[in-house]
Parts: C-alpha cells; structure tokens; sequence
C-alpha cells in the first residue's frame, strides 16, 4: 500500500573541545519519509433552495438533508454528520425578494467504492459539492510510528559512526527533538470541476481516484562524544 523512503540527512557541527575538557559536542539530523496511498474519503453534499418566505425555503433543505442523511446511516461503512448551513435574503431594486436557504452534509469513509456509489444515490435530494482525499488516522498513526523508529535507529547509526569517525569510543544524548512533517504535498488525481460534479446525472456516482501523500519524521540531536 505504501513504500519505504528513507531520506538519511547527517549534519556535522564544529567540534568543540574547550578548555576545561568538557566532552566535545555534535549537531546530527536524521529523517524517514513514505509516499502512502490515501485510504479515506470526504463527500460534501449540498441543497439550495429559494422562496418568498424563509421557512419554507429552510423546510426543503431540511426535508432533503434528513432524507439522506437517514439514507447515509443505513449503511454502516459510512458516517454522516451536518455540515454548513446559511439562510439570506434575495435582493432586488435594493428590496428583499426572496430567501435562499442553503444546507450540507458531509459524508465520510474508508470504502472508497461505498462513497461513489453513495454520492450517486443521494444525487435526486442533494447534489456534489466536492470529495476530497486524504490518509485515515488510523493508518497515519501506524505510518508515523515505523517512521520514528527508522528515524531514531538511524540517527543512532549515524551518532555512532561519527564518534568513531573522531576517533572517540561512543556517545552520549545532550539534546533530542522529534519533528513531525505531517501530510505533504497531498496529491488529488481526480481532476472535476465542481461544477461538473452538480450537474451529473442521479445515478451516476462520482468516479473515485484516491492519490498519495508524503509523510515524513525528522530527529535533530546534539551528542556528546565519550573516550
């Protein structure tokens, strides 16, 4: 599902040896990255609906929100809660004319195949605002985690060839920090206008593409070198 790209960075600062022979010190860096395949999915739907008197424009947004919403909880894969919602008013010749009244749901899951096939079933009542991909929690979590270890056993294979390097027996942690580059540069290969989305027919679903992410862990430390 995803691969392994290590990216070992090692920055040598001066060696330091002061007068008083305190044990002299090294900056090193060590990083871990994996392109992982986005296993989630996020559908917005929408409803606008138009009247003379706002409650009856919010009354037909509120009759097809809860039409697929009770739609979307029969089905256990996907999870469902309310999104935006707005009322305003319709001006002409600087007078209100009408109300507009707009309301969304977002529909979320792992099944990408369930999400598409949804986004088509909910099409007569509601239309698609976007669908966006990214990687679940779940599995950022366990990505993450390998990526600290590789990081970590890197840097200390790193920290211990430079203290053999300087001729030096070993080495000592001075300072440490863990640096979490989170999700980057997220990759969307599904290329639809959204315009293009809302104007699909009833029971076609919107084609499901999910692309990459680049996760990354980065260790920087100082370390004392030991005779």
């Amino acid at each position: 599902m995803y691969r392994s790209l290590p990216i070992l960075v090692l920055v040598f600062a001066a060696v330091s040896l002061p007068a008083y022979a305190a044990d002299p010190t090294l900056t090193l860096e060590a990083s871990a990255e994996r392109e992982v395949l986005q296993d989630w999915g996020r559908l917005t739907l929408f409803i606008e609906r138009q009247a003379d008197r706002a409650p009856d424009a919010a009354r037909d947004v509120n009759a097809a929100l809860d039409t697929v919403r009770k739609l979307a909880k029969q089905q256990p894969e996907l999870t469902v809660k309310s999104g935006y919602y707005s009322t305003y008013p319709v001006y002409a010749k600087d007078k209100i004319s009408a109300y507009r009244v707009r309301g969304e749901l977002i529909v979320e899951s792992g099944n990408l195949d369930a999400l598409s096939a949804f986004s088509g079933a909910a099409q007569p009542d509601m239309q698609v605002a976007g669908l966006d991909f990214s990687v679940s929690p779940a599995l950022g979590r366990k990505v993450r985690a390998e990526l600290m270890q590789e990081a970590a056993d890197a840097f200390a294979a790193k920290a211990q060839a430079a203290a053999k390097a300087f001729g030096f027996a070993g080495y000592g942690y001075k300072e440490l920090q863990l640096q979490d580059e989170g999700n980057i540069m997220p990759i969307r290969p599904m290329a639809m206008a959204r315009a293009g989305m809302a104007s699909m027919s009833a029971d076609s679903g919107v084609p499901v593409e999910a692309g990459k992410e680049r996760i990354a862990v980065r260790v920087q430390g100082t370390i004392e070198l030991k005779k």
